[in-house]
């Protein structure tokens, strides 16, 4: 029980080089880089070791609460777009924009950046 079959060392032994060998290629081929990686580029524009972001896609839909009071809603509204304002003075917001009416009550959306996944629950 505590020795190995002959038949198994010289198994190991045949199977041990290829073996090795996949490790070296696996390793030297995850060391590799993009040649066309810019770092400055990525930095500037808040990208990860990739060259990567993240964004958030908002689609507003109509609510529930629908109010009849115009000048509430005027009220309202005016907030919406100061808000957006403010959003892209800070530039977390790429593109806004209405949809045309459908059945689905979507109303719009948004495209915020952010800088990582867990600034885009809530506020980019």
């Amino acid at each position: 029980m505590g020795f190995i079959h002959k038949r198994s060392l010289i198994g190991i032994f045949k199977v041990a080089p290829l073996l090795l060998c996949l490790n070296v290629c696996v390793q030297i081929n995850a060391q590799n880089t993009n040649p066309k990686y810019d770092e400055v580029l990525a930095k500037k524009l808040g990208a990860d070791d990739y060259g990567m972001r993240y964004y958030v896609l908002v689609i507003l839909k109509t609510g529930p609460n629908v109010s009849e009071d115009k000048a509430a809603r005027q009220q309202a509204f005016l907030g919406h777009m100061s808000n957006m304002k403010t959003m892209v003075k800070n530039n977390q917001l790429v593109v806004a924009g209405p949809f045309e009416q459908n059945d689905e009550e979507y109303r719009g959306l948004f495209y915020f950046k952010c800088q990582n996944k867990g600034r885009s629950k809530g506020n980019p």
